[in-house]
């Protein structure tokens, strides 16, 4: 039985042969443990030639996959097969999710449990409620501001009425003086 030869790259270290990925892991564990060997998260440290080329190879790859990817991507979308059978997928998952809703409210009314369509409905009741609650902490908050508003207008009207006794008060009071002395000179 012939292998497939494979089209991916050869790590240094490693050899087309070996294909159990133990040469990729024991060239990967030589990276790791040179980057890190001896590093102090916090220190500052120079970056080891080994170290950029392996982010050079690391952002090659990533960007030769991000171009084949948007290359796939675009052609893909292009073809009206793809899109039709991605519409039929859809749609077909779409009715499976409805006959298991269906499904499921069909048990909860076998089981005498609220099905969705009775929490939406009891949600629904609650909002109203909600607002209607909220409609009458409005009005009620208006009341009051209306009678703190009558309160003072009171207090303001008796406030002056009181101001008015005490000056037809005094004004007698300074008419009850003339007229005393009025009095004291004609006798």
């Amino acid at each position: 039985m012939a292998r497939a030869r494979s089209s991916s790259p050869v790590l240094p270290g490693t050899s087309r042969r070996d294909r159990s990925g133990a040469s990729v892991r024991t060239f990967l564990r030589g990276v790791v443990e040179e980057v890190g060997a001896g590093r102090a998260a916090h220190l500052p440290r120079e970056v080891a030639p080994e170290d950029t080329r392996v982010s050079r190879l690391s952002q090659d790859l990533y960007e030769q996959w991000e171009r084949s990817m948007t290359a796939w991507w675009d052609q893909a979308l292009a073809s009206p097969g793809f899109l039709g059978t991605l519409g039929r997928g859809l749609a077909a998952q779409s009715g499976a999710r409805g006959a298991y809703e269906r499904k499921v409210d069909a048990q909860m009314e076998r089981m005498h449990l609220p099905t969705r369509k009775d929490l939406v409905r009891v949600t629904r009741i609650a909002t109203l409620l909600e607002e209607k609650v909220l409609a009458q902490e409005d009005r009620l908050v208006e009341l009051q501001d209306e009678l703190a508003a009558a309160r003072r207008e009171v207090v303001q009207a008796r406030i002056e009425a009181v101001q008015a006794r005490i000056e037809v008060r005094d004004t007698l009071a300074a008419l009850q003086h003339d007229l005393a002395a009025l009095r004291s000179r004609n006798v």
